[in-house]
């Protein structure tokens, strides 16, 4: 009993000995946790650091806590989400964009404001983006209905003159260059970005602001051509929430 006590301390004594087998694999397993460790320390970086780095303003209307959040998150994802997604975003906003000095800005007090007007709009745009599954159109009417409602209150001639967005040189509207305007409170940057083909250049434009509104929300947040998860992915499609996208 005390040579077997003896010998297994013998062997451990001889294993623990630099440049045994099993120390070379105690260090090896050791070196791979920090490793592993490591990896997830820089991943967290990574997603700090791009949540609060760059100030580019949104797409739709003012930033609330959630729109924050989805803009953050949306940019930090590249370190798990392959580049090959975002290539495709891209490209397909070059095909259907417009340059921003392309926008024009004609035509504000053109349009009728109110719910049945906004839902018009609405019909027009989704047919303009080839969306005619009545269940989706359903979908993604009431959507941008709860949208428009907490944006504009239904006004397709609103202008947001007070937050980030209400900057650059003064345009024919009287507004300035990146304010939001109309029922969806586009801002014109996103509006060139996501230019439908075939509808009108002007701003104003309720039909061309929505489906500008609609493919930013495809593109940038993920939401699907049905309309499905619009509601999860963005608050203000949600009624009570009011919250900038």
């Amino acid at each position: 009993m005390v040579a077997r006590a003896d010998n297994t301390a013998g062997c451990a004594r001889v294993d623990s000995r630099r440049g045994s087998p099993a120390g070379v694999r105690r260090l090896t397993a050791r070196l791979r946790r920090v490793a592993a460790a490591y990896l997830v320390v820089t991943a967290l970086g990574s997603i700090a650091i791009g949540g609060t780095s760059g100030n580019t303003p949104a797409g739709g209307g003012g930033l609330g806590p959630k729109a924050a959040w989805a803009g953050r998150a949306g940019s930090a994802a590249s370190w798990w989400q392959p580049d090959g997604r975002r290539a495709a975003v891209q490209e397909v906003v070059a095909v259907r964009g417009i340059q921003l000095r392309e926008v024009a800005f004609d035509g504000r007090e053109a349009w009728p404001d109110g719910p049945d007007a906004v839902r018009g709009y609405l019909e027009e745009a989704l047919t303009r983006i080839g969306i005619t599954d009545a269940p989706a159109r359903g979908r993604w009417i009431e959507g941008m209905m709860t949208i428009a409602d907490h944006e504009a209150q239904f006004h397709a001639n609103a202008i947001n003159l007070s937050d980030s967005n209400a900057y650059g040189p003064p345009q024919l509207d009287g507004g300035p260059l990146h304010a939001t305007r109309g029922p969806w409170q586009v801002m014109p940057d996103t509006f060139a970005a996501f230019h439908q083909a075939g509808t009108s250049n002007s701003a104003w434009d309720p039909v061309a602001a929505a489906c500008a509104s609609i493919n930013y929300q495809m593109s940038r947040y993920g939401v699907s051509r049905d309309g499905s998860n619009q509601r999860m992915l963005v608050g203000q499609a949600n009624p009570g929430i009011r919250q900038g996208y």
